[in-house]
């Protein structure tokens, strides 16, 4: 069984388009659309879609659950580091899973944090929901893996350019406009390798699920000029912990 983590850095105002894009991921791989549980301890954000009632307005109820106390401690104590506000939620967490796992639907819990880090050194406070996560599925002897959505191990791709977006990519752009279908884009796995071509010419790099960019899709550029791309996913995800499903195992 698998949970999905996410940070909402980057989607604030388009949150149709990730309850959309998330759909047609889970439905390729033959689930119902994922349930969002957010792990925030306050929803009073900059963030227009994810303020206070607005993403669980949109969602309904059958795609989004608060949870406030796998929230932040010391994000209300206005301190550094992280202090889950009740460690032991993360039971109630997991009996969410199983439970919407026997509806088909899997659960993806989010903050707005763009990278969670590791667990070594968690960068937002989403890993250490995770660690505890699989502890609780561990001690009930529960099979969990937990990792970044959209999972899934990396797999290499090919996509052809036109000379003008060739151009840009080689002109070390951070992200690719890409024609890859919606569910494919949205669901690279992290750490996957894209190869770009154009006109007898090939460029690759190491890239991962699509991020949105004024309503389009767009292939995030992770790690590029290395003579072995591998290696280099393994020095980006080092601090990043996006991989899969390392994160908490």
């Amino acid at each position: 069984m698998e949970a999905f983590l996410f940070g909402y850095w980057g989607w604030g105002s388009n949150t149709e388009l990730l309850l959309d894009f998330t759909a047609q991921v889970e439905d390729k791989r033959g689930f119902a659309p994922p349930c969002f549980v957010d792990i925030r301890v306050s929803r009073s954000v900059r963030a227009a879609g994810f303020r206070e009632q607005a993403f669980e307005k949109l969602a309904g109820p059958d795609r989004y659950l608060w949870m406030p106390e796998l929230g932040n401690k010391r994000i209300t104590e206005r301190a550094t580091g992280i202090e889950i506000v009740e460690p032991r939620a993360a039971g109630r967490l997991l009996d969410l899973i199983v439970a919407r796992r026997e509806k088909n639907q899997r659960v993806i819990f989010f903050c707005a944090c763009e990278f969670p880090g590791t667990s070594a050194a968690p960068q937002c406070h989403r890993r250490v929901v995770a660690d505890l996560l699989v502890g609780a599925a561990r001690s009930r002897g529960v099979s969990l893996v937990a990792g970044e959505w959209p999972g899934g191990q990396p797999v290499e791709v090919t996509v052809d350019l036109s000379p003008k977006d060739y151009k840009k990519l080689l002109g070390r752009a951070a992200t690719l406009k890409t024609a890859l279908p919606t569910a494919d884009a949205a669901g690279l796995p992290w750490g996957s390798i894209v190869t770009a071509r154009c006109d007898g010419e090939s460029y690759s790099f190491v890239s991962g699920p699509a991020r949105v960019s004024r309503g389009e899709l767009v292939l995030p550029l992770c790690a590029w000029g290395y003579e072995d791309l591998r290696e280099g996913w393994r020095e980006y995800d080092g601090g990043a912990g996006v991989g899969w499903p390392s994160a908490a195992g």
